[in-house]
């Protein structure tokens, strides 16, 4: 059935949403119109803006979510952890331009109004976005009610524990094997032409971990299977722990922790928030041997073939910082290079309105033409494939990076839109993913079932990506929702039932209070035999 789908209506102060968002709105189109006569700074208007934009963000999130239908706020909808990441990694971090012109890109020759503009663009991105997933056509199936987060998954699957584990087993093996060849994340030798052709196939079946995890934990914190219990997952968090060092990389870590909470809440229906404080700590202690590992992997220094050397590299780093060095000091490396590289995500927006379409024209979508010969097409099938490089693109074009260099800068989705048609780019192709990103939620959640929520945690961090540039995460998205969906469809297996077919009842459906029906559950069905 076809509607329209609505968020919860409340009383109160429930009723001035509307207005309440148009105020703000207006309020803050007209500082930006009248800003010169205000005598405000760039700085000034900068930090209004944002928190003009996470009162908006607010006001979003708290309406027009999906969850709070199903009973309780979820984080991890998808537009609202979307907007969490904008808010913490471009408007917060973004502060960090303002300490000097040698923080801001040479290019924007140290024009700080352009920050705030970037900003603007940014919000009116995010308010789009909210707009077509509140205004999304949805298909709903009749009779389905809400449910809280423990009614969500139905018992109709049943993990199978050997497959969980054999498919974690590839997993490590694939990336041992792409560590002894120099392919493995930021060991990867760039140069190598001669793994071209798989390279992409082995990162994605490196990535099967990303669907065992949260299979595990869910299981675990289930109670579920009793061969996947506490000590299971805690030695496949460390084996990723101890991958991600390797790879010298902090992406994995953050996966695993926000996995770690989303499964929690899923199973629980609460936000487990001293595991969140601890797992944040984690974070703190990787990052500063994080900073130092990645130059000596540059320069030549780690061996990069063998799994002993870059393990002994990042034990000598963990001994030189935390066991050496000032905790003060420490704590302040994590701080600067986190500001300081966080920033360039609202710079790259910045960037792309000072140069385009003045010296740089527009690129009108070009690169989106070849999306299906991106995931369509293997590039083993097709050598001479293009390579996606936008991101390194960008770093020439608009950062001055020499002609040669591998370095990338995120472009980010709102950067790559405004590349391509400008801020009707970027209003239009925010709503659009809105309205997916309300077809996705939606339908995982009236699933009923593990294995999509599973796959829905596996294509989590791609989903929300605010990194990427438009086609690499499209193209990343779909061809492992392939990979994955036909994995956690091994995973799972159909539960057998007892009843027939056709006498089949959805307790969620029943008349009764949830502390009823396991009294009656019994009743109900003898009486349908």
């Amino acid at each position: 059935m076809l509607a329209s789908s609505r968020p919860v209506t409340g009383k109160g102060p429930a009723g001035l949403f509307v207005p309440s968002l148009m105020l703000l709105g207006s309020a803050l189109v007209l500082g930006l119109l009248f800003r010169d006569s205000l005598g405000l700074t760039p700085f000034v208007e900068y930090s209004l803006l944002g928190v003009g934009f996470c009162g908006m963000a607010a006001l979003l999130v708290w309406k027009w979510n999906v969850s709070r239908s199903y009973g309780r706020l979820d984080p991890f909808e998808l537009p609202t952890w979307f907007t969490i990441n904008v808010f913490v990694f471009m408007v917060v971090a973004g502060l960090s331009g303002f300490r000097g012109p040698h923080s801001l890109y040479r290019r924007l020759q140290g024009d700080y109004s352009s920050l705030v503009l970037a900003l603007f663009y940014v919000s009116l991105g995010t308010l789009a976005l909210w707009l077509g997933y509140r205004f999304a056509p949805t298909w709903r199936r009749p009779g389905v009610r809400a449910t809280t987060y423990s009614d969500l998954v139905s018992k109709d699957e049943v993990i199978q524990p050997v497959v969980v584990l054999w498919l974690y087993a590839a997993s490590v093996g694939i990336r041992l094997y792409q560590i002894g060849t120099g392919q493995y994340s930021f060991l990867q030798d760039i140069g190598d032409d001669g793994f071209l052709a798989i390279r992409q196939w082995l990162f994605y079946g490196a990535q099967i971990w990303t669907v065992v995890l949260p299979a595990v934990a869910l299981a675990v914190f289930g109670r579920k299977a009793p061969l996947l219990g506490w000590t299971t997952l805690c030695l496949i968090i460390l084996i990723e722990c101890v991958f991600t060092f390797i790879g010298g990389t902090k992406g994995a870590i953050i996966y695993v922790m926000t996995i770690l909470v989303a499964c929690r809440l899923y199973e629980r229906g609460r936000i487990p928030w001293r595991l969140v404080a601890v797992l944040g700590v984690v974070f703190i202690v990787v990052f500063p041997i994080n900073a130092l590992y990645r130059p000596l992997v540059v320069s030549g220094s780690v061996d990069t073939h063998s799994v002993a050397d870059t393990s002994a590299n990042v034990a000598r780093l963990f001994h030189e910082t935390w066991l050496t060095r000032p905790l003060g000091e420490n704590v302040q490396v994590f701080l600067d290079v986190v500001m300081s590289r966080q920033s360039q995500l609202i710079q790259s927006i910045s960037l792309a309105a000072h140069v385009t379409p003045e010296t740089i024209p527009f690129r009108y979508g070009r690169d989106y033409f070849m999306l299906p010969v991106y995931i369509l097409i293997p590039r083993i099938i097709w050598p001479e494939k293009p390579i996606l490089s936008g991101s390194v693109q960008f770093s020439i074009d608009y950062g001055g990076a020499p002609a040669n260099t591998i370095n990338s800068t995120a472009v980010t989705l709102f950067g790559d839109l405004y590349l391509n048609f400008g801020l009707p780019g970027i209003l239009g192709g925010m709503f659009l993913l809105g309205v997916l990103y309300r077809w996705i939620y939606g339908a995982v959640r009236e699933a009923g079932s593990h294995s999509k929520l599973v796959l829905y945690l596996g294509l989590f961090t791609w989903m929300t990506n605010i990194e990427g540039e438009i086609v690499g995460v499209i193209q990343g998205t779909f061809q492992q929702l392939i990979i994955l969906y036909v994995l956690t469809s091994l995973m799972y297996r159909r539960a057998v039932r007892l009843e027939a077919d056709s006498n089949k009842v959805r307790m969620s459906q029943l008349p009764f209070r949830r502390s009823e029906r396991g009294s009656c559950s019994k009743i109900v069905v003898d009486g349908l035999a």
